[in-house]
């Protein structure tokens, strides 16, 4: 097993960390990494396109309009709802509590830190 990498906010690169297709997840509502979140916006563009899931957002750091950004989300509710002002077509219609099962069964595809991990390696 490798011996994860620490890197620090400034340094963090997504064009590095994020392949064309992954999904990057993240948790909801008060648990957002809104750090993360501001400075995944920030380099987006320069990213390979790339989906995103989340459950519920209150933050704006996130923006709607990247042109390479596929978004799912459970529902238009909250801050979430500027992703789906055109249309609802990648809301999930699941509960919050379902998440996690859905994520295990490969259901709502979520890449993890261990492939990045093995990237960086």
């Amino acid at each position: 097993m490798k011996t994860p990498i620490t890197i620090a906010p400034e340094a963090l690169d997504f064009t590095q960390l994020i392949r064309a297709g992954e999904t990057v997840g993240w948790a909801e509502a008060t648990a957002e990494p809104v750090l993360l979140t501001r400075m995944l916006d920030a380099q987006a563009e320069r990213c390979p396109p790339f989906r995103v899931f989340f459950a519920l957002t209150f933050s704006q750091a996130f923006a709607a309009d990247h042109t390479n950004v596929t978004v799912t989300a459970l529902g238009g509710a909250s801050a979430g709802r500027r992703f789906f002002a055109r249309g609802a077509n990648n809301v999930v219609p699941a509960n919050i509590s379902d998440v996690s099962s859905l994520v295990a069964r490969g259901h709502l595809p979520i890449d993890n830190s261990a492939a990045a991990n093995q990237r960086s390696g």
